[in-house]
């Protein structure tokens, strides 16, 4: 089957899931940590892809809530044919050298950063850059209890910075060299209320397009997709920062992402290694598409097999296929 492992959030895994294992495409997440945002954390989790990735104890649940430590250790990870890479945030939390995931930390110590300000004044501790100023912080905000005392110690030695254009590029380099076929994916430029441009995400945004195109790595942007079909109809109601995308907006990605990125990406493989791929590869596909009754997808599965036919006619086993699809109702 077509591998492809999710390296991002909700947005990327949501189409893979719930229309690319429809259509037999094999979600990889072997390895996987669980949801992350910032490049950083993508680097991070292609070293996790091996035997040698280690981790503290007290910080495994700030990069991997939910999983046990020792089953994911004995996990293998088999490489994918395609690595989606979805790049978020441009926030990067460290300590030393393992990259934390914001949400699993606000998780971790949820008393803490209940309180917005405390959050915010902890977060402006930290860019600062200076220890002393944490630990200033801390001293005075969570030093009441014995429990307190030994969040902080974790606290304490988180570093924050904000990526750059050329951290970006230079972690996107990283990625195309370690894992092989990427694409990289961007957040959706949605507007707020007032119809203005969320200004912190354009300018992520505007960084991963331009650090892509210098890495000369495949690039996905969502927005325009949902600029086709209305902000309303691809973000769900109840996502108060515009992060969570309908059903009906994740089924048009897929079919987006089948059409432009994962078909060529597949004829790709297919014309290197025809004699294993077709059966490990296009086989399930079409029996995919076939029981999800697409008429569009299988038309584009068509002319791909009708193109292959032209240059392996040896491979007997493609005109059956094809007499398949085009006999699909529809």
């Amino acid at each position: 089957m077509f591998r492809i492992t999710p390296i991002g959030s909700c947005r990327i895994y949501g189409p893979l899931r719930d229309y690319g294992e429809g259509l037999r495409f094999q979600l990889n997440a072997k390895r996987v940590f669980g949801l992350m945002h910032s490049s950083a954390e993508a680097v991070q989790q292609m070293h996790a892809f091996t035997s040698e990735f280690t981790c503290e104890e007290d910080l495994w649940p700030l990069i991997a809530k939910g999983k046990d430590y020792e089953k994911f250790q004995a996990e293998v990870h088999e490489k994918s044919d395609l690595y989606i890479v979805e790049l978020s945030s441009a926030k990067v939390l460290k300590i030393g050298d393992t990259v934390l995931q914001l949400n699993y930390l606000n998780s971790q110590f949820s008393d803490f950063f209940s309180d917005n300000r405390r959050a915010v004044a902890f977060t402006q501790a930290c860019m600062r850059n200076s220890p002393a100023a944490v630990n200033a912080f801390l001293k005075d905000a969570w030093d009441s209890t014995p429990e307190q005392r030994k969040e902080s110690d974790i606290l304490r030695r988180i570093e924050i910075s904000m990526a750059t254009e050329d951290s970006i590029y230079e972690d996107i380099c990283k990625l195309q060299e370690g894992l092989g076929e990427i694409m990289i994916v961007t957040h959706v430029n949605a507007k707020n209320e007032n119809s203005a441009p969320l200004v912190s995400r354009e300018k992520y945004i505007n960084q991963v397009i331009a650090a892509a195109k210098r890495a000369g790595a495949p690039l996905y942007n969502p927005t325009g997709l949902m600029e086709k079909i209305g902000q309303d109809k691809a973000i769900e109601d109840y996502s108060t920062a515009f992060a969570h995308f309908t059903d009906r907006f994740n089924g048009l990605l897929f079919a987006d992402w089948y059409e432009h990125k994962l078909l060529p990406i597949m004829e790709r493989a297919i014309r290197q290694a025809p004699d294993e791929n077709i059966q490990s590869m296009l086989l399930p596909v079409v029996d995919g598409v076939l029981d999800s009754g697409t008429p569009p997808q299988a038309a584009q599965l068509g002319a791909l097999l009708e193109s292959l036919q032209k240059d392996f006619p040896e491979q007997g086993n493609l005109e059956p296929l094809r007499q398949k699809l085009a006999g699909a109702p529809g």
